[in-house]
């Protein structure tokens, strides 16, 4: 909804020499990393590497004690950029867990971001623009009427989505996109975010710890370690890589169990369900005499007496 200088060639985030501190903890030194736009770059690491205050500190969520962060070729550390909220409106953010407030409904969740930045939007133009993230994250629209303990936890996790889409961002932000859910789940969500990011032409910036979704949607992996970036790359190339922490990332890949291959087949038996080869459909073969229907169970012919 707001404008952002167009420069193709300049980088959607840029970060140079960042340094992040608590106290006498240091947790970023000396971090460089660019991310291209339109691309999907999963950002991975040990726990305790500063994934998430190194996404904070891109979002301006906390104050760096050293380096420049760029943000869609604005200054983001700059006094200009926070009192335009020129970033904030052209970026969206899912937090772990969703980070829905509990008391509003999915709707007026999603509300929230266009309430704040365009006070001036009828009510009901409000609604409906919220409604229809609502059906972009792939809810039903009766769930925005529904409160977040109403929800399942993935379900959650979409009206997250929505929130974070209110304001048709260039970036977003995703922390831990499918924590506790199931792999069918996992790998439903993993498809929704290569949807939306192809179809709006997203950059995402996505912390995870799921190795399939690493491999699955993203376009590279900056991998976070020693307080820095040790490299950012295509997946492959980053397996490839002798650095240490790229060696890990490949050897936990190599031992992590997989996620179980969706049922795209059922079996023949159920006229309902879809059957791998027609001449073996139900409908067909009663047609030809080889089963019969007794008492709503298929059989066999010889199965007969």
């Amino acid at each position: 909804m707001s404008a952002v200088p167009a420069a193709d060639d300049t980088p959607a985030i840029r970060v140079r020499g960042l340094r992040n501190a608590f106290g006498d903890q240091v947790v970023h030194e000396d971090l460089d990393l660019e991310v291209r736009r339109g691309e999907i770059i999963g950002v991975v690491g040990g726990s305790g590497t500063g994934k998430s205050v190194l996404m904070r500190a891109i979002l301006g969520l906390r104050e760096p004690q050293g380096g420049s962060i760029e943000v869609l070729g604005v200054d983001a550390l700059s006094e200009k950029a926070r009192e335009s909220k020129l970033i904030e409106r052209n970026t969206g953010v899912l937090f772990q867990g969703g980070a829905l407030f509990s008391s509003l409904t999915v709707a007026e969740n999603v509300s929230v971001p266009l309430k704040e930045h365009y006070p001036d939007l009828p009510l009901d133009m409000v609604h409906d623009l919220a409604m229809l993230k609502v059906r972009m994250s792939g809810l039903g629209a009766d769930a925005g009427a529904k409160l977040p303990s109403q929800l399942s936890g993935g379900m959650r996790k979409r009206a997250g989505i929505a929130r974070a889409l209110a304001l048709d961002p260039d970036l977003l932000f995703l922390d831990e996109p499918t924590a506790g859910l199931d792999p069918i789940g996992a790998a439903a969500f993993d498809d929704l975010i290569r949807t939306l990011q192809r179809a709006l032409g997203l950059t995402v910036f996505l912390i995870t710890h799921d190795l399939d979704t690493l491999y699955s949607i993203c376009d590279r992996v900056a991998v976070l370690a020693d307080r820095r970036v040790l490299v950012a790359a295509p997946c492959r190339r980053s397996r490839s890589s002798t650095i240490p922490g790229c060696r890990n990332i490949s050897t936990a890949r190599a031992d992590a169990p997989r996620r179980p291959p969706r049922p795209r087949r059922l079996e023949h038996g159920n006229p309902r369900q879809p059957c791998v080869d027609r001449r073996l459909h139900p409908r067909r073969l009663r047609a030809r005499g080889a089963v019969r229907t007794v008492g709503g169970q298929i059989h066999h012919r010889e199965e007969l007496p």
